[in-house]
């Protein structure tokens, strides 16, 4: 009897609590009970049929009771462009979800645009829906994404892109011998990764700089805009190849720009940035850069092995935030196992970075094939630059008074020692800067891809 009492007392007491904790769980709470992270969970701009990376949103219980929240869904499931994982379910419904007071739970939010549109820039939505007792909330899903016209194969004849519609690189892009390939301003190219354009024939860019022509990673969310190696980049491969770009950026490749033997590449106000390995790498080639900007590049911002090279008034700025760069900003060869180099001139421009060094050249390159003249830049003790004939009014410093490095932005500030520091005997090559601003109106002519502008004062 004893021992059908005792297990009676137990019975009731589990019963109890049972009973007590079901009631803990149930709603009593009101409109302002349940709060999320965010109102709105926007997605980067995305291209239609490429999945986005995954963010999140919190649910929390601010109602000081612990509760059981009905349903969380996704309104659109079943043919919604987002998918979401809620408190570790892959269903785009849960039920019966218990929430401690104070306590939060996760939802994980994917969105595959897959339905190509009639513009050329659309917007998804969807809303994560919670219910509990007679309350309803909302968190809004928003995505503005792009569609894109793909590029792959062969370019086997004159081919003109225009700015009508982006352009999605999938794979290898050839132009071939007997192709030119010209792209018009405001031309946007995105490049999956792993994809590169292969110049066998011609390439052309025609940017502007209010349109200028782009090259970077397919993938547009903020996170990526300034990730190395996301593509391969573009070569010239083939004897006779040549690309002539103006106002034309790339970013996010292994390698810019690569330049084989006996091709040719003419940049003028061209910004390569953020390339794994290098901006410009010539080999035997004939190179030109004016008014272009290399910069943040894992190895040499320009490596340069025989053939010739002119830069005037560009801005190589060897900052790489990703990794230790430990080749030098700027690298040149000849001879030996490379092409002998012809000519390599390097005028009104600067070279800097965070290297004690950013110069490597061979001793016995003279004068005569290589100068130096009315540069700003960052070179170790082994460059005597006041008795080198090589250096000719070159300044030699660290910082050269950029306005934010961090942000790429490489124009001046007021106390530039870049300043009225070049030659006007380079303006026949560069009369006006990169932003299309001439030079040497108020007298003064300055070092780099950017002329100085006063901010204007505040009345």
């Amino acid at each position: 009897m004893n021992v059908l009492r005792s297990l009676s007392i137990l019975l009731i007491a589990v019963l109890a609590v049972v009973t007590s904790c079901e009631s803990d769980y149930s709603f009593r709470g009101d409109a302002s009970s349940i709060a999320f992270s965010a109102d709105t969970l926007s997605f980067d701009t995305l291209i239609v049929g490429k999945a986005s990376r995954t963010e999140h949103l919190m649910i929390y219980n601010v109602s000081g009771e612990d509760m059981t929240v009905s349903t969380i869904y996704l309104a659109g499931h079943g043919s919604s462009d987002y998918h979401v994982n809620i408190n570790g379910s892959d269903d785009e419904c849960v039920s019966g979800v218990h929430l401690r007071s104070g306590d939060s739970l996760y939802v994980f939010v994917t969105v595959f645009p897959r339905f190509n549109a009639d513009e050329v820039y659309s917007v998804t939505e969807d809303d994560i829906v919670v219910k509990a007792g007679n309350n309803t909330w909302t968190s809004k899903l928003w995505t503005c994404f792009v569609s894109a016209h793909t590029l792959s194969g062969e370019i086997s004849s004159d081919t003109t892109l225009t700015a009508n519609v982006p352009y999605l690189i999938e794979d290898s892009l050839i132009v071939n011998s007997n192709a030119t390939l010209t792209l018009d301003e405001g031309v946007e190219v995105y490049c999956l990764h792993g994809s590169r354009i292969d110049v066998r024939g011609r390439l052309v860019s025609c940017g502007s700089v209010e349109k200028p022509v782009k090259f970077r990673s397919s993938r547009l969310e903020r996170f990526y805009s300034d990730v190395p190696g996301q593509w391969k980049g573009i070569s010239l491969t083939q004897a006779g190849s040549s690309a002539r770009m103006r106002h034309t950026e790339i970013a996010h490749s292994v390698c810019g720009i690569s330049a084989d033997s006996a091709t040719s590449v003419e940049l003028d106000a061209v910004f390569i940035r953020d390339a794994r390995q290098n901006g410009l790498v010539a080999y035997g080639a004939n190179v030109s850069l004016v008014n272009s900007v290399l910069a943040n590049s894992g190895e040499s911002l320009l490596s340069v092995s025989g053939g010739s090279a002119r830069v005037v008034h560009s801005t190589l700025a060897g900052f790489f935030r990703w990794d230790s760069r430990f080749s030098p900003a700027v690298s040149i060869s000849s001879g030996d196992n490379c092409p002998p180099l012809h000519s390599f001139l390097m005028a009104n421009s600067v070279v800097v970075g965070n290297q004690s060094n950013e110069l490597d050249m061979p001793d016995d390159i003279s004068s005569d094939i290589c100068l130096f003249s009315h540069c700003y830049m960052r070179l170790g003790t082994k460059w005597h630059e006041d008795t080198d004939p090589r250096f000719d009014a070159v300044i030699v410093g660290k910082e050269p008074g950029f306005i934010s490095r961090e942000t790429n932005n490489y124009h001046l500030t007021g106390d530039s020692p870049l300043i009225g520091a070049a030659s006007d005997d380079y303006l026949d090559i560069a009369s006006s800067d990169a932003d299309g601003l001439l030079r040497n109106v108020d007298g003064s002519v300055e070092i780099g891809a950017f002329e100085y502008v006063a901010e204007p004062v505040a009345q």
